[in-house]
């Protein structure tokens, strides 16, 4: 519990000085050393220690504040340009082993385990990619109801819930701690979720035991899972550069949305809710709305492949008229 009431005490200095007009533009040094620690036991997705703080509070992520190639961002469908260049995604993949599910307090995450010989169960490269990129970790968003939960939007809509699956550059770096600093590090693959009557077979095998991981700390192994069936179009996406989309925020992400969804019931949506991110034992915290709000795009491109029913290849779009299945 001794970091939850950090955060209490935390959360009532930054309101004393809000509430006085002062701003908050300091990192609150005389704790850094005692908590410096424990930071990835802080954030959170909510009030103080929420996305608005984290480039406050700490100097290490200063670019969740300042950077101006941040991630998640709204895609405007009239600012999409068609690249007819940006050729399908390749990718080879095999079935997960000794791998878990696992609830972090964050995320339900995927996470592949290097050490026991496991370090490419799914690469990546074609499309806007020079390099191979192999697969590190899997991340689910979702929201408390249905109008909420992705962390991407279009035109300003957002979906129940979005799967995030992260890569680094396999050919140039070790690891991804070393990609995540470095030009084009990292890739991350966006694929969001839909309601409808039945959930799609893969989230079915990958969700199945769900009930046994309710509170942060717990997992379950993965078994009949390929992570290639979460590829759901590898031919159509949109692409933009951004960053990851929780600290520490670094700008070497390269975004590929896919342009077909899938598709989650509202069965297993409850049963997403029913996560806690605190530990068995202590009050409970819903997991839900663990998704960064959307930040500002500044004038970056964003580049699609989707099929356009008017010749305007290459120009910018006012009002573009295409086939989007997202």
């Amino acid at each position: 519990m001794r970091y939850s009431y950090i955060s209490v005490f935390l959360e009532a200095i930054i309101s004393i000085l809000n509430h006085r007009g002062l701003m908050v533009l300091f990192s609150l040094t005389f704790l850094y050393k005692d908590i410096s620690a424990s930071w990835d036991e802080w954030w959170t997705y909510e009030g103080f220690s929420g996305a608005n703080y984290w480039g406050l509070v700490n100097p290490e992520w200063s670019m969740c504040s300042s950077g101006k190639y941040q991630s998640p961002i709204d895609i405007e469908l009239a600012n999409l340009l068609h690249d007819p260049n940006l050729d399908p995604l390749k990718f080879e993949s095999s079935a997960l082993s000794r791998d878990v599910l696992l609830n972090d307090g964050h995320n339900l995450i995927i996470k592949t385990n290097v050490s026991q010989g496991n370090p490419s169960i799914f690469k990546l490269w074609g499309g806007p990619l020079s390099y191979n990129y192999s697969f590190y970790r899997l991340l689910l968003h979702f929201g408390s109801h249905e109008g909420i939960g992705s962390e991407h939007s279009i035109n300003g809509i957002s979906f129940p819930a979005e799967i995030q699956m992260f890569m680094y550059n396999s050919d140039i770096y070790s690891n991804h701690t070393i990609a995540s600093n470095s030009m084009f590090g990292l890739v991350a693959i966006s694929i969001f979720l839909k309601i409808s009557n039945s959930t799609s077979p893969i989230l079915q095998k990958l969700f199945k035991d769900i009930h046994k991981i309710e509170y942060k700390g717990m997992n379950v192994n993965l078994e009949d899972v390929n992570l290639k069936d979460l590829m759901t179009n590898n031919e159509e996406y949109i692409t933009y550069s951004g960053s990851l989309p929780f600290p520490t925020c670094q700008e070497s992400v390269i975004w590929l949305l896919l342009n077909k969804p899938l598709f989650v019931s509202v069965a297993l949506m409850k049963s997403f809710r029913r996560l806690k991110r605190s530990n068995a034992g202590e009050p409970k915290i819903s997991l839900e709305n663990n998704f960064r709000p959307t930040t500002p795009s500044y004038n970056r491109d964003l580049r699609t492949n989707i099929k356009f029913k008017r010749e305007d290849c290459g120009n910018l779009i006012s009002s573009p008229a295409y086939k989007l299945n997202i």
